[in-house]
């Protein structure tokens, strides 16, 4: 299983153990339980990453002008932002 974390470095970016380009400060990143075990017990610097509310999704969605007609649950709204990221990297 995994887990998604943020970081709060005054640094900036960290290379994080298995993740493979660096993470910026707040940015979230997922990692195998047992490396986020461990990176939790920093928890001055790491911390779960809370998932988005379906507002702040439909907010996401609106602002990049992703069509979510229909889409109420948060986990379809994710997919469609995910989706949409995925096809626009691939242009």
């Amino acid at each position: 299983m995994t887990k998604q974390l943020i970081h709060r470095s005054p640094l900036g970016e960290l290379e994080i153990p298995t993740v493979l380009e660096p993470v910026a400060a707040g940015v979230p990143f997922e990692v195998d339980d047992d490396i986020a075990a461990s990176l939790l017990e920093q928890h001055e610097l790491y911390e779960l990453a809370k998932k988005p509310t379906v507002p702040e999704l439909k907010a996401i969605a609106a602002e990049r002008g992703i069509d979510i007609t229909g889409l109420k649950k948060a986990a379809d709204i994710s997919a469609a932002i995910a989706a949409a990221d995925a096809e626009e990297e691939g242009e």
